[in-house]
Formats: C-alpha cells, structure tokens, sequence
C-alpha cells in the first residue's frame, strides 16, 4: 500500500518537475474574416521543410513515470522536407475559415488557376508534454517563417515571420502530434491576419468588379481588314498563356495587341504571361472579363508582323469544316491544329454554343475555333463528360457573344 501511495505521489508531481521552462505562447491571435465579397487571388500551401539544428531539445515528455525528470526528444534530422497532406489540410480550413478564396471557377476541373505559392519552413518548435492518468496537456510553441511565391512573376513577394501555439489540456494520450498540429494552426492564423499578406493576396482585385456589367465602355478594335488566311498561317497569332502553374490559350483580335481568351484561363490575375508561336514571351493585362460568359480581354504589346484573326458573326452551319487551334495538355504542345466539323447549335443554360467533335483537350480552353477561310467563329470552352470515355463533344462560344458580353465593336 505504501509503495503504490508513492508511485501516486510521483505520478502527480511529475508534470511540475520539468528540467527546464515551458516556452512562453502568446495569447491566441484573433482573425479577422476578409469582408464578404472580397476578390482575392488563390492561395495555396505548397512546400513545408523544418530547418532545425542536430542535437537541439524540441520535446519534452512528463509521463509520471519518469522520477528522474522529463524524457527529452532531440532533434537529428537535418533540414527536412515535410509530406505536406496534413499541413495542407489545415491551412485550407483556415483559409476557408476567414473567408480567402480557394480558387477560380472552371469548366475544366483540373484546368488553369492563378494563384499564389505559400511555403513554410519551420524553424523552431518547443514542445512540453504532460500525461498522467486521464490528464493531458500541452504546451508548444513553433516559429516559422513563410515565403510567398507569385509564379506569374516567378519571384517571392514577401517573407512572414510569425511565432504562436497552444497552451492547454487534451482530452486525450497520444497528444505529441495533436500539440505540434495545433501549433501549426495557429501560425497559419498569424499568417492569415498578417496585414502584409493580406495586402498581397488582394492586391489583384478582380477584373469583373471593374467592368462585368451592363456599364462596359464599348472598345474599338482597330482591325485591318484581312485577306482570306490559309490555316497555315493562324498559329502565329494564337498565344499560349501562363497563369501560376495553369496554362490555357488566346487569341490576337486586333493591330493594337488585344487577344480574347476564356476567363477561366485567367482566373482573378491582372497579368498574365504569353507565348507566342515562335517562343517569345510577353505580358498581358487582364483589362476586361466576363464571369456570365466566361470570356476575358487581355492587352499587351503589338507585334510586328502578328495580324489579328479574322472575326466572323453568325452561325456556322452544321457539317461545316471548323479548325481549333491551341495548347493541349502540355505547354510543349502549342500551336496544335486539329480539324472536325460543327456537330450542332445548342442552347445550354440559356446561352448559345458551337458543338462540335475537333479534338480539343485542357489547355485549348481560350483558343479559337476557325473556319476555312481562317476567321474566327467561336472560343473553345469545355467539354461534355470529358472522364466517360466519350470524345468528340466539345463546346464553343460563338464570337459573337464573346465580343458583346465584353463590349467589343469592330468597327465605327
């Protein structure tokens, strides 16, 4: 009896007896949500490494076992590179939480998104474990530093510093990781209140607040009236545009630099990256979307050289030669020309579509659809159940809509 009152008298005291402080956690941060309504670009978590030295004290464990002190964990793994799952995981519900976006809408599930990159090195964690009988607690503190990555711009935009964790009991054994997770919650709500962030990740606005609408100002497009085109001659004005780590097409619709693509290809950026034919690269300004449609307007330079496509309103007629041009699965594969013919004239919705069986695939979203006489008659969109092993049903919208929803004229 007098043995089993001393085991008791230990196992109780054993959580006080630590060899060393716990580490001091800051009050728990209180975020802000982004107002409603708030566009702001997508973010996601993409890399996480700890960067702790050899030999240094990262846990500390009171089982009320121990009489001698606290089992002490030392940390012997280098820089590491964590599986980002379950980081992952919690960034997004804080994300969703406080109300950032996680993306873009889409037709192509698995097709172009902008956005920004978010790595995480963690740098320090202290963690001090208690276990005893059915008492659990934890204190744990991580210091981390956070790196954002525009991949448009293919630079990191800022560097965050933040410190935080939990100070509490748990309900149950086994707390090591839920300590250390929870921790790490908190330093993404460090992050997430941080007002340079915040900054960054509305910095792009979104186009459509600006001009989506019946209020568009009309643009001229300054268009020199071409000659009939060979479809030979039409990759040199189809572009393939960059957005983060998505990729899609466009075309140039005017002598002055503006090219059409969906809006979907380019998400909420306000610039994007282009490619042309013959490998060159240049920016382009978002200067005008459509959500409703699904189309954007982008300006960039003129080039030399580069004609527009020409413009054809109206319905082509079913069974009639249609050629799409664009970039398919892999940006190596730009420029690709396929041919089919117009399958049907559908309305879906309540908005017109071309149906027709060209192939086109993730990536041609933006690229034109061309008669044979190289003019242009719709924007590839979608496909019908692209994943149930049908082919050949793929929709368009016609260029017609496209220049009205965006307020384009092409001539006085």
């Amino acid at each position: 009896m007098r043995v089993m009152l001393i085991v008791l008298a230990v196992w109780a005291t054993a959580c006080a007896a630590q060899a060393m402080p716990k580490p001091a956690v800051p009050p728990p941060i209180q975020v802000s949500p982004l107002p409603p309504g708030s566009a702001t670009r997508p973010i996601t978590l993409t890399r996480a490494i700890i960067t702790m030295k050899d030999g240094e004290i990262w846990q500390h464990l009171n089982n009320g076992i121990c009489a001698l002190g606290p089992l002490e964990s030392r940390w012997n793994a280098g820089s590491t590179e964590l599986k980002i799952g379950r980081f992952q995981s919690v960034f997004d519900e804080e994300k969703k939480r406080y109300s950032f976006s996680s993306g873009s809408e889409n037709l192509f599930e698995d097709g172009p998104s902008d956005g920004l990159q978010v790595g995480l090195n963690i740098t320090e964690i202290k963690s001090y474990l208690c276990e005893r009988l059915v008492d659990y607690s934890a204190t744990t503190l991580i210091r981390a530093e956070w790196q954002v990555f525009d991949p448009l711009k293919r630079e990191v935009l800022a560097r965050i510093s933040t410190s935080g964790g939990v100070d509490r009991a748990f309900k149950s054994a086994g707390i090591e990781d839920h300590a250390v997770m929870e921790a790490f919650r908190e330093n993404v709500r460090l992050l997430l209140a941080d007002q340079g962030f915040r900054n960054i990740v509305l910095a792009s606005g979104d186009a459509t607040s600006a001009v989506a609408g019946p209020a568009k100002t009309p643009i001229t497009l300054a268009i020199s009236k071409p000659a009939d085109r060979p479809i030979g001659e039409a990759p040199g004005s189809v572009v393939a545009i960059f957005t983060g780590s998505g990729f899609g097409s466009g075309f140039l619709v005017s002598d002055d630099g503006y090219l059409l693509t969906n809006q979907h290809v380019v998400g909420a950026a306000a610039s994007v990256r282009l490619r042309w034919s013959d490998g060159l690269e240049s920016t382009g300004e978002v200067v005008r979307v459509d959500k409703r449609r699904d189309v954007a307007l982008i300006k960039t330079s003129p080039r030399a050289g580069r004609q527009p496509l020409d413009l054809r309103r109206g319905t082509p007629g079913v069974g009639e030669a249609v050629f799409a041009i664009g970039t398919p699965l892999d940006p190596s594969l730009q420029n690709t020309v396929t041919k089919g013919i117009v399958s049907a004239n559908r309305i879906l919705d309540g908005f017109a579509f071309i149906q027709s069986d060209v192939t086109v695939d993730h990536g041609n979203s933006g690229g034109p659809l061309l008669d044979d006489k190289g003019r242009v008659v719709a924007i590839t969109v979608s496909k019908i159940a692209p994943d149930d092993g049908q082919r050949g049903l793929n929709l368009f919208i016609p260029i017609g809509d496209a220049l009205d929803f965006l307020a384009l004229k092409t001539g006085p």
